[in-house]
């Protein structure tokens, strides 16, 4: 445990079994951090750091049949848990109260929902397929009405939230590569891609106005990023970007003054 803004010096330490793999801070409420804590071929463990005493407990080890989860969050006031779990070949939303009573059963369909994250002392943003891919969704603990709440072809993972539960900080994670453009004058940079596809390849004309550029085919033919692609030009300048698609091919280069094209095809 260090200081916040600046870091420095540690003010408190505290072991970890041997056996312990991944842990995840998931929340610190007073003088409790709870962590949720891998242990490989053990299930995983709720644990509860008291800042002052430094000792550890396993919280989950007193619930009654307590559930083989995948990931669980506390509340904000540190009185209920929700966790993702697999039963009956099903990954499902569950939600108790802190010692592991009144366990009940958040979501229950063929939908994949995973890593809850409470908002609220009622609310949950997770992980779900239910909309046809993976995006964040949000449900109440109350209604059981859920909503989505983004829609994106890249990976996103919501890690916490602000104390009145309105904002929600999140990562987004693309396995696609994007194009940027770099002045060398200002060392300024500017994003000018961020295609869930991936970009590849850029070739920028001399005014450097101009751009060439290959981007993945939706459906691979081949197998290889760098061969299943088609041709793009578009314009660089501070503008919107506008693309044309040019030609199913790889490894464009555009003549210098961008009036001309030259790529490969299979």
């Amino acid at each position: 445990i260090v200081p916040a803004l600046f870091g420095g010096s540690p003010r408190a330490s505290v072991p970890l079994d041997r056996d312990v793999g991944q842990v995840y801070l998931r929340r610190w409420i007073g003088d409790a951090i709870y962590l949720d804590v891998n242990r490989g071929e053990r299930p995983q463990s709720l644990m509860r750091l008291d800042v002052q005493s430094r000792s550890l407990q396993d919280i989950s080890a007193q619930w009654p049949a307590p559930p083989r989860f995948r990931s669980v969050d506390v509340s904000p006031g540190g009185t209920r848990v929700v966790m993702d779990a697999n039963f009956g070949g099903q990954s499902d939303l569950w939600a108790s109260e802190l010692d592991g009573s009144n366990r009940q059963r958040l979501t229950n369909d063929a939908s994949v929902d995973r890593e809850p994250l409470w908002t609220s002392e009622d609310t949950v943003v997770f992980r779900s397929n239910r909309g046809g891919q993976l995006d964040l969704w949000e449900i109440s603990t109350s209604t059981r009405r859920a909503t989505q709440l983004t829609s994106s072809q890249m990976l996103e993972h919501a890690t916490g939230s602000s104390s009145d539960g309105a904002t929600v900080a999140f990562e987004q994670i693309s396995s696609g590569p994007s194009l940027f453009s770099l002045n060398l004058s200002t060392l300024a940079s500017r994003q000018l891609t961020g295609d869930a596809l991936g970009d590849l390849w850029p070739s920028v004309a001399a005014d450097g106005q101009t751009i060439a550029f290959q981007r993945a085919q939706p459906t691979p033919s081949e197998g290889f990023q760098f061969f299943d692609a088609r041709v793009l030009v578009a314009s660089a300048g501070s503008g919107p970007m506008t693309t044309t698609v040019i030609d199913d091919g790889f490894a464009a280069r555009l003549s210098s003054d961008g009036t001309w094209l030259a790529y490969f095809q299979r």
